[in-house]
């Protein structure tokens, strides 16, 4: 067995060229299989952890798509209420979810924005780090005043290096234009997929008294305990909206979570990563012919070489073990070249991307195994054909 390996490196090494490009199929394939899937690693990464920000313990009430409610299946306040009630061993807050758009007058680019009506506990329900000022309190919501949280890169639009707390923003909506008092500036984050805007938090009063939602409310989110499953809790919280409105099983509610958005999004990159890599991997198959073809220039150039190994004793075995170890060898080593240059390209994208590229091991193993397979499958007829061969028909072989 050593002797073969060692046979086998002195044939790669004393055609270096030619073995490099009976390589490089196997190394485009590799390194493109292993570049994708890290980069697929990355993103679900980079997703997760989007995702994670937004709180994945919280889960959001809603109609059903295409669904149209009667005025006494809509959601009130009462029904915000009844859930906080209802499940308050479960739950930490429950939120009427009351938000629209409105324009800011000021002399920006972007000068749309999205308000969003939240109680007291609205950084917490939303994961907001405050960077001044503070969040809202409960006298504000009560007494539905014009108090409002924005982000660091609306204040700093607006504002400047300036202190933007204490400042008043003027909003308008339709034909009516309002102050609003900033009382604390929240780290704004990039939203996830990479969707930007500036998000605004007023009380959820304020927001349902100017909108004209008339008591209604368009969905209720609910903030979680740590113990309590996302899918279970959601599918609870339909049946008891349904018994109160009188609806069961007719399908007029839905829920939306982060985490289910998060595994839909997983499921969908994996098949995709997957996908891509099966198609990259064509090229393996395009490389494994190639080593197929110099296999078989290898034996020919060596037909005496190998006629006089069998007159001197040779069994076909160790004839067949050879040329399948030099196939085996020429695919290892465009693995492995193929390995490191697959990370060296996951890396560079994800430094382009901005994101962190993952080296799966297992992608690591099953290249570096598919690779020695290939040598086998591809290199078992060419060492076939040599351990066949008539050592007296070869010795005559010019």
């Amino acid at each position: 067995m050593i002797e073969s390996f060692r046979i086998a490196m002195q044939a790669i090494a004393s055609n270096k060229m030619r073995s490099l490009l009976t390589m490089l199929g196997i190394i485009i394939g590799i390194a493109s299989v292993v570049a994708i899937v890290s980069i697929g690693n990355g993103t679900q990464a980079s997703l997760e952890e989007s995702f994670a920000e937004l709180g994945t313990d919280s889960i959001s009430l809603q109609t059903a798509r295409n669904t149209k409610l009667s005025p006494g299946e809509e959601f009130t306040m009462t029904d915000v209420e009844a859930i906080a009630d209802r499940f308050e061993d479960e739950v930490t807050y429950v939120l009427p979810n009351i938000s629209g758009q409105a324009t800011i007058q000021a002399d920006i680019d972007d000068a749309g924005v999205s308000v969003n009506g939240t109680i007291a506990e609205g950084d917490v329900i939303n994961n907001l780090e405050m960077v001044s000022g503070r969040f809202l309190m409960d006298h504000e919501v009560d007494e539905y005043r014009n108090s409002i949280v924005i982000g660091d890169d609306l204040a700093e639009e607006l504002f400047g290096e300036a202190q933007a707390v204490g400042e008043t923003i003027h909003l308008k909506r339709g034909n009516t234009t309002t102050g609003y008092l900033v009382v604390g500036v929240y780290e704004a984050q990039e939203s996830v997929m990479g969707f930007t805007g500036y998000t605004i938090y007023a009380p959820y009063t304020t927001i349902e008294k100017i909108m004209h939602f008339n008591g209604k409310v368009p969905s209720i989110t609910v903030k979680l305990e740590q113990d309590v499953d996302v899918n279970d809790f959601g599918s609870r919280m339909i049946a008891f909206m349904e018994a109160r409105k009188g609806n069961v099983g007719e399908g007029k509610y839905d829920t939306f979570s982060a985490e289910s958005i998060m595994e839909m999004a997983s499921e969908m990159l994996g098949l995709l990563t997957t996908v891509i890599s099966a198609i990259a991997a064509i090229s393996l198959l395009v490389g494994g012919i190639g080593v197929m073809n110099i296999m078989l220039v290898s034996v020919t150039e060596r037909i005496r070489e190998i006629g006089i190994r069998k007159a001197l004793g040779a069994k076909r075995s160790a004839i067949l073990q050879q040329f399948l170890i030099e196939a085996v060898v020429i695919t290892l080593i465009g693995g492995i070249i193929g390995i490191v240059l697959g990370a060296v390209m996951g890396s560079v994208a994800g430094n382009l991307l901005d994101m962190k590229a993952t080296i799966s091991l297992d992608a690591v193993l099953i290249a570096t195994g598919f690779s020695m397979l290939i040598g086998i499958f591809f290199g078992l007829y060419p060492a076939n054909r040599a351990a066949k061969l008539d050592p007296i028909e070869a010795l005559r072989h010019e």
